[in-house]
């Protein structure tokens, strides 16, 4: 039987790859691309504006990935102020002065995620899920300006139904394998068979939060699988009500079915007897950031 935590590491050593090392990809696509411009403009002069076209293409997309790049360097920079992080240890008075750096890190690689592409994304920590609703319940202004600062929009947040329906739950499904597969890809990491947890899904371990959420990698895995060969995009809508669920329930009303098991279980220091406090509305949500949607790179 895999161990898992074999697929868990020091939070920190995980970087956000996103765009600022793939400019490699970039220019081999931007290379290869011109010199079958180049040849077809060459023997068919009456093609010539393929070239100005091409150009084109690739300078708007050069220009789009150049101001993603300087906004996710502004990301990287961002602190979050020692105030805030007072009243966070005041009402989580659990947390550890070393626990705060990784839970700010997880914070913005969900923050990352929209700047990749803007769509719901399940949150998959219920330590940041704490921080996110301190900022928003407390300190609003700040985060308001801390928004349109780093992302450009005000970040929605959507609490789950505590009673959702069977469609409400494969729709929730599907939003956190989206969130797996856009964490995954942020650090570089294969989503199909990743060698380590994405920091979202790992820092509630890391940091032994109350309560919080352990994930499964092998049903998380088969269940991405699952999701990659059919192709699903049914969670970019804003429309809808959407969240993680609640961690005593997990998916397994719908991973049941196939026979995938629970993705994850709640942990912590909590006792026995508090493993259901997960289905809080609190605790299990998600985020709207567009209702258009929007590119990725």
């Amino acid at each position: 039987m895999v161990q898992q935590d074999h697929f868990h590491q020091n939070p920190h050593t995980l970087p956000r790859y996103a765009y600022t090392v793939s400019w490699a990809r970039f220019f081999k696509i931007a290379v290869s691309s011109g010199f079958v411009v180049l040849l077809l403009t060459y023997f068919f002069q009456s093609l010539l504006f393929l070239f100005w076209d091409w150009f084109l293409v690739f300078t708007i997309w050069a220009i789009l990935r150049y101001r993603k790049i300087k906004t996710m360097n502004s990301l990287e920079a961002f602190k979050i102020p020692d105030e805030i992080w007072t009243e966070f240890r005041k009402q989580n008075p659990q947390i550890r002065i070393i626990d705060q750096n990784p839970i700010e890190e997880a914070f913005k690689d969900y923050l990352a995620l929209h700047l990749i592409k803007r769509q719901a994304y399940a949150m998959p920590s219920h330590s940041v899920d704490a921080l996110w609703h301190l900022l928003l319940d407390t300190f609003p202004e700040f985060y308001q300006r801390m928004c349109q600062k780093l992302l450009g929009f005000e970040l929605i947040h959507r609490a789950h139904l505590k009673k959702p329906s069977k469609a409400q739950k494969q729709g929730q499904q599907w939003q956190l394998l989206n969130t797996w597969q856009a964490s995954c890809r942020l650090h570089h990491l294969d989503p199909k068979s990743p060698q380590t947890f994405p920091r979202l899904f790992q820092i509630d371990k890391t940091t032994q939060w109350n309560n919080g959420l352990v994930f499964n990698m092998l049903m998380i895995m088969a269940l991405y699988n699952q999701f990659d060969k059919q192709d699903a995009n049914n969670t970019s809508s804003c429309s809808s009500s959407t969240s993680l669920g609640s961690a005593s329930d997990g998916f397994s009303s719908d991973t049941s079915s196939n026979n995938c098991g629970d993705v994850h279980s709640s942990s912590g220091h909590g006792s026995d007897s508090d493993s259901d406090s997960g289905s809080d509305s609190s605790s299990s949500c998600s985020s709207c950031s567009s209702c258009g949607g929007g590119g990725g790179d």
